[in-house]
């Protein structure tokens, strides 16, 4: 056998070897619904020329919402994830493709989203804040809807921000679904959250990088309480991206936390 052909062989061998392990998950969940993460997904997380992977995401909230020191926060908070946003969107993107057709979410699967899944229950109707992300595009903002209050904050990382009417058609899209299957998760629900008050309070944290606004969303949602911020929000990029790979790989209920190599498990634990 020819050299040649030996590098050959051993560089098929090694690729499809890290190919095996980039795709292997290292955080995963299975309840409400399964949610893995692949080593190539996590490792994106430090890529500053890459936005926040929605899966990524995804389990950084489902961690936050079974966080048992956030859930007994008063009033209670329903954490959401992308979910919900993302079907509305798709939904509105599926009917502009075909203008002789309306698509519409499920709305008893958006009713479901809104009820708990977390460890520690808290009824919709108990809860006086709706955290809810939107994203689309890689930029990422934040819905903060005060069911008490009967008002709306929107948190844009991003600068320089939309305008007011940018805002609104974003979140009519969401409110029109939303009433809906609040309709159906909180029995009596009557109001319509489009016409609330909608505020874009002036003390938010903001970066010129579209890259950056996730990871800066997900630190609202940790933070937003009470119509303010209850802790200081980093604003350095790489200490976000960071702080958000340790909170996942931290991940108490992690399935797949024998996957993850010993020594980064050391780590992890000298971390804690």
């Amino acid at each position: 056998m020819s050299k040649k052909y030996k590098v050959s062989i051993y560089t098929i061998t090694m690729l499809q070897l890290l190919t095996f392990i980039y795709r292997k998950e290292w955080v995963r969940s299975s309840k409400p619904h399964p949610i893995g993460l692949s080593l190539r997904r996590i490792q994106g997380i430090l890529r500053r020329d890459q936005p926040l992977d929605i899966d990524c995401f995804n389990m950084a909230i489902r961690i936050l919402a079974n966080d048992e020191a956030l859930l007994t926060r008063d009033p209670p908070v329903r954490f959401m994830d992308l979910q919900f946003c993302t079907a509305v969107i798709e939904a509105a993107l599926a009917s502009a493709r075909d203008l002789d057709s309306r698509v519409q979410p499920d709305i008893q699967a958006l009713a479901s989203l809104l009820r708990s899944s977390t460890e520690i229950d808290h009824t919709i109707s108990s809860c006086n804040w709706i955290l809810l992300p939107h994203a689309f595009l890689g930029h990422f903002i934040l819905f903060a809807i005060n069911k008490h209050a009967r008002q709306v904050s929107i948190l844009d990382p991003l600068i320089p921000s939309l305008s007011s009417e940018r805002y609104a058609l974003k979140f009519q899209r969401v409110a029109f679904y939303l009433n809906d299957a609040l309709e159906l998760a909180q029995p009596g629900w009557k109001s319509d959250t489009f016409f609330w008050p909608r505020k874009s309070p002036i003390d938010v944290p903001t970066s010129i990088d579209r890259n950056e606004s996730g990871y800066f969303v997900f630190n609202f949602m940790l933070s937003w309480h009470g119509n303010k911020f209850v802790r200081p929000i980093c604003t350095d990029g790489y200490e976000l991206r960071k702080n958000l790979l340790i909170h996942l790989l931290e991940y108490h209920a992690n399935e797949a936390e024998d996957n993850i190599p010993y020594d980064v498990r050391e780590i992890l634990k000298c971390l804690k």
